[in-house]
């Protein structure tokens, strides 16, 4: 429970810098959070194939998505708590319906549907306690950091996602979302066909590569700490029931052993408590680690329309060329094997292409002028919505060191008094 907290923690200062934010301009621009509570609760596993008799078929979790006004001002205050069941295609169901209507905001991650890769020895059955309980916490971080998000808490479908329990696939699908989706092959056609790549959508993705190694490499690291916790944790336990035998056969030392026995099962229990809340501090580097694919994902939109930007240029650049080239009699081979055969256009046939040609050329300067607009609208907002995640970052970051500096003063605390306790016992002797 130690990451819900901090969770708790980074999602209000990401509340507090809205509203200081907010409160310098004209118009305040509410959140979610700011009059509502969101929690994930009670995972329950499901059989759809039970009435089939179909064993094990389709058995999947959903989750209790709770929410409740608590501004008296505001609509459905009196109203009762609402409440509805999704499972974790929907939570991805919304996710991409996000990311795709609002390209240039830094949506944030689920946590993965199947689990590719560990840090610490921990349960990847998706149906096993431990691993149900990490997915909730992070499918309800998932919603509070969308629902303090300034422009993704109005949105409509977004809003349907607590109340619409039975409709909601349908309601996203009327949004006909998926023909706004760019395809795989056009993000990888941009991506290495672009000429002038934009020097700031470079310093991103650099900096999302060096991100990701960084938090990966100190992942590993921190399992290796966690591993030597653990194992710590069972030596502790031999310890203990060591010194309970001892003191068995042991007449004036033997009381005193067995209680130095008990402190040392304590200390055990302690460092297991402490290995749990070890992985509530990898859970929070690993939402940043995959932080990386969601800022990679604005990079690839404005590279698209880049890319775009780039080749409309390129076919205007050849239909200048095309009309320069009639304008001084210069045909290309084509047209010269036309010319030998059915002879010179006539001057009226001339002008006619040349006419068509210009129109050609006015409409490209057209769309030209319309993505370049695109394109610098789109920049101007992914770099406004970047800037708050990296304000939040750096928050959420500050948070989670300290409280990890915290976690281990306060097990080094409880050791240090474990020892006390074991040597006032034998100082009694």
């Amino acid at each position: 429970m130690a990451e819900h907290v901090i969770s708790d923690s980074s999602i209000k200062n990401e509340k507090e810098e809205n509203v200081e934010e907010n409160e310098s301009k004209t118009t305040v621009k509410e959140h979610m959070l700011q009059y509502m509570t969101v929690e994930v609760l009670d995972p329950e596993k499901r059989n759809g194939g039970a009435a089939l008799n179909v064993r094990g078929q389709d058995t999947f979790i959903v989750y209790q998505v709770y929410s409740r006004v608590t501004d008296p001002s505001k609509p459905g205050y009196y109203d009762h708590p609402t409440t509805v069941w999704r499972r974790y295609n929907e939570f991805d169901l919304l996710r991409n319906y996000l990311e795709v209507s609002y390209p240039y905001i830094v949506i944030p991650p689920l946590p993965e549907k199947r689990v590719s890769h560990t840090w610490q020895k921990l349960s990847t059955d998706r149906f096993e306690s431990e691993f149900i309980e990490r997915r909730r916490i992070s499918l309800e971080k998932f919603l509070m950091r969308c629902a303090s998000h300034a422009v993704l808490c109005k949105d409509e479908i977004f809003r349907a996602f607590f109340v619409e329990e039975y409709g909601f696939k349908d309601l996203v699908d009327a949004t006909a979302y998926q023909r706004k989706a760019d395809s795989k092959f056009s993000a990888l056609s941009a991506s290495y066909g672009l000429k002038s790549p934009n020097p700031d959508i470079e310093a991103i993705k650099t900096y999302i590569n060096d991100l990701e190694s960084t938090l990966y490499q100190i992942l590993k690291v921190r399992a290796k700490i966690a591993d030597n916790f653990c194992e710590h944790e069972k030596l502790y336990r031999s310890f203990g029931q060591l010194f309970d035998d001892w003191g068995n056969i042991e007449n004036e030392t033997g009381i005193a052993l067995q209680t130095a026995g008990r402190h040392f099962d304590i200390h055990a229990n302690v460092l297991d408590k402490h290995v749990s809340e070890e992985e509530a501090f990898a859970e929070q580097l690993k939402e940043y680690y995959s932080f990386g694919d969601c800022l990679r994902g604005v990079c690839k939109k404005a590279e698209i329309l880049q890319y775009n930007v780039e080749k409309t240029e390129e076919m205007l650049s050849n239909k200048k060329l095309h009309k320069e080239n009639i304008q001084q009699g210069k045909n290309g081979l084509m047209s010269d094997m036309k010319t030998k055969l059915l002879g010179r256009d006539s001057v009226e046939q001339k002008e006619q292409r040349l006419l068509t040609i210009s129109e050609q050329i006015v409409d490209i300067e057209g769309t030209l002028q319309q993505q370049k607009e695109e394109l610098e609208n789109f920049l101007e907002l992914a770099k406004a919505d970047i800037d708050r995640f990296k304000r939040q970052k750096g928050k959420d970051i500050k948070d989670i060191i300290l409280n990890y500096a915290i976690m281990q003063r306060n097990l080094s605390r409880k050791q240090e008094q474990i020892w006390r306790k074991v040597e006032e016992t034998f100082d009694k002797l």
